[in-house]
């Protein structure tokens, strides 16, 4: 199986551009799986992503009608984590308008607290310490909804970096087929159930996810380093049962493979980037050491630009039914 550095050297011979990619976004097309966009890259404008959903989105149906559209389904997701974190969230159509940065009435982005963040990787609006994708719970201080204390810079940074390792194993496992190596998941590190290498037809969505995997790896690295001896290591992550619960929970079925095609795929990295944004926001307050503060402002400036990728691209295709 070829390694994640293969994979990234692989796709700079890719056909397709960012700039070619924003071009048809801006060109006014609705897919950006169209012709246009896929000439000569062995692509497919036929979607048959969240095949695995029942149509209409868990609500009946049957035979040949469509299932639910990209709009619906994002906005189901979006409307869940707001039902579980205390709201500060917005989906990626609202009026019938792109809303591709969710802000606040004074256009800032949403911040939430460690516990607002916790309820959503746990699935649970409940006082828990475990659930969801982190079915052990996280590793360090910061582990439970109910957490009252004073957090260390430590501690903070070591919440980051479990969010951090559940994004990694996402995206690594998603364009190579293996998450993180033992040295980057540190030692004793518990096992991650799911994910797979995913099958990209669309080249500009491959190397979207190649290069997400890639920050999101060196985001991992940089927190690990900085940390020394004090980093957590990976905590157990269910990519199995967590995202069939936040498809039950949502309301679009009883099962959800994020790995099954690339648009259910782009559809699970949304489920993440947006909470890794206001998770960093919400936590910048807690941080003494300006460093660690920087460090923290440059990590947030990333998951923005992602999540702002993932909504972008979601927002083209979001009359594709599934």
């Amino acid at each position: 199986m070829d390694s994640f550095e293969e994979m990234q050297a692989a796709s700079a011979k890719r056909c397709v551009s960012r700039r070619d990619l924003l071009r048809a976004v801006a060109g006014g097309g609705t897919a950006l799986a169209g012709a246009a966009v896929l000439a000569g890259c062995g692509g497919s404008s036929k979607n048959d992503a969240f095949s695995n959903l029942p149509p209409g989105g868990g609500g009946g149906g049957g035979g040949n009608q469509p299932g639910p559209s990209v709009a619906t389904i994002t906005t189901a997701l979006s409307n869940l984590r707001g039902q579980v974190g205390g709201g500060k969230d917005q989906p990626i159509v609202v009026g019938g308008q792109a809303n591709i940065v969710p802000t606040d009435a004074n256009a800032l982005a949403f911040g939430r607290t460690t516990a607002e963040v916790l309820r959503i990787v746990y699935l649970n609006p409940a006082a828990v310490d475990r659930g969801g994708f982190f079915p052990t719970g996280l590793n360090g201080t910061i582990k439970s909804t109910a957490f009252a204390g004073t957090p260390t810079d430590a501690d903070v940074l070591n919440f980051a970096l479990n969010l951090e390792y559940l994004e990694a194993e996402y995206y690594l496992r998603a364009v190579s087929g293996s998450g993180l190596s033992a040295s980057d998941a540190g030692t004793g590190a518990s096992t991650v159930t799911g994910g797979r290498r995913v099958s990209f037809t669309t080249d500009a969505f491959r190397q979207y996810a190649e290069e997400i995997a890639a920050d999101e790896l060196a985001h991992v690295r940089f927190l690990r380093t900085n940390l020394g001896g004090a980093a957590v290591s990976r905590p157990a992550i269910n990519l199995t049962d967590a995202f069939n619960a936040a498809a039950t929970a949502a309301g679009l079925g009883a099962s959800f493979d994020p790995f099954a095609n690339e648009l259910s795929f782009l559809i699970g990295a949304f489920v993440f980037e947006d909470v890794g944004v206001t998770a960093y926001k919400g936590a910048a307050p807690l941080i003494s050491n300006k460093d660690f503060l920087e460090a923290a402002a440059g990590i947030l400036a990333v998951e923005a630009y992602h999540a702002g990728e993932i909504r972008t691209i979601l927002f083209s295709q979001k009359d594709v039914t599934t």
